[in-house]
């Protein structure tokens, strides 16, 4: 009666074009959109998936910019806003300083060079603003530009000295979750994220600090398809 689609890939999509078009088997389709709504949806487009797809099947989506991106793909869409599930074995250090996270790829989409920006004006303004930076480097430069990675890792490094905030930003490299619980146990549970990725959504991340007591300064992801919104 119900199929429940947690990510898209094409090969979920062909599978459910086959059972709708071919097999002809009447169910529910519950399908997880994830980062899917800040591009109007269209891989479901490309693949056909969308046209296969009735009144009677629901987006799951998990907060109110993903609402408002998907109305605009699909106006009668049926939607359930469905918050992640996340449980933390530990409770973060709230700490009211200037001492701030970054948690995610270390990548061209992710605007670190926003951060290290940011850092430097802070610091010119007399603000001691403390920045840690978790995740691992990718080489996927900016694929919906048709821009290479280059070199991204040592591109920072060579900012950081250049904007003479070498000694306000540490890179500490890869953490699994036991490891994020424990640095925002005992360190920080201030998160900051200057993100321009295209198919930004509401992270786990920011989610799970948010939960547990922490702060949090995000980019309006989303905000080339609702202009309104991003003005205010």
């Amino acid at each position: 009666n119900n199929i429940i689609c947690t990510c898209f890939t094409v090969e979920i999509s062909q599978i459910v074009t086959l059972l709708r078009s071919k097999v002809n088997i009447d169910f529910k389709l519950f399908f997880y959109v994830h980062g899917l709504a800040s591009v109007a949806m269209w891989p479901l487009l490309k693949w056909d998936i969308a046209k296969h797809m009735t009144t009677n099947d629901y987006f799951v989506v998990s907060c109110d910019n993903d609402v408002k991106a998907l109305q605009l793909a699909f106006t009668n869409a049926n939607i359930i806003k469905h918050p992640f599930f996340i449980e933390a074995d530990k409770k973060f250090c709230v700490k009211k300083n200037e001492s701030f996270v970054y948690i995610g790829r270390i990548s061209e989409q992710k605007n670190i060079t926003g951060l290290i920006i940011l850092t430097a004006l802070l610091k010119k303004n007399s603000y001691n603003f403390k920045l840690d930076i978790i995740g691992q480097y990718d080489e996927l430069g900016s694929p919906n530009m048709g821009m290479p990675g280059r070199n991204y890792d040592k591109y920072l490094i060579k900012l950081c000295e250049k904007f003479d905030v070498a000694d306000n930003i540490k890179f500490l490299g890869f953490f699994n979750r036991l490891q994020i619980n424990d640095y925002l146990e005992n360190t920080s549970g201030n998160l900051i994220s200057l993100s321009l990725h295209s198919d930004e959504n509401f992270g786990a991340v920011p989610y799970m600090i948010l939960k547990h007591g922490g702060r949090t300064i995000l980019s309006n992801w989303g905000c080339l398809l609702y202009t309104s919104d991003a003005a205010d």
